[in-house]
């Protein structure tokens, strides 16, 4: 051994990692981190039974069923919009990982809408009868 390095010693990332590794193993305030972690993993398997009892409770009984229409964050209030986004980003500056699939999902969504308008304004022009079609002179 040539050294000796003590925590106080370490750079603020080993520290961070440390206390995340830690917290992680429910070893940093002992018992409180143990049960956090336990009531973490309980409301998590809750979810996830809840979410699929929604499915079932709404689930198609013929077919795959209709999507919900479009643009329904247009109607939620911009002082609810504007903190979900912002811990939306920070979560996806954390979780690389999720925020690039969260910018793909995105940029799948707005494509996916612009097709969707595109398409249905070529429908409307096919539809509407000429104006000049039902004019006799």
């Amino acid at each position: 051994m040539t050294g000796e390095l003590r925590f106080a010693e370490y750079p603020l990332a080993a520290k961070l990692l440390r206390w995340g590794v830690d917290g992680h193993m429910g070893l940093l305030s002992g018992p409180a981190n143990q049960i956090l972690l336990a009531a973490l993993a309980i409301a998590l398997i809750a979810l996830i039974v809840l979410g699929y009892r929604m499915w079932w409770l709404r689930r198609p009984t013929r077919g795959y069923g209709q999507p919900y229409p479009r643009g329904g964050w247009r109607q939620v209030h911009w002082t609810v919009l504007t903190p979900l986004g912002v811990l939306t980003a920070a979560a996806g500056i954390f979780v690389p990982l999720m925020g690039v699939s969260l910018v793909l999902f995105l940029v799948i969504d707005a494509l996916l809408g612009l097709r969707s308008r595109r398409t249905a304004r070529r429908q409307d022009r096919t539809l509407q009868p000429d104006a000049q079609a039902g004019r006799t002179w």
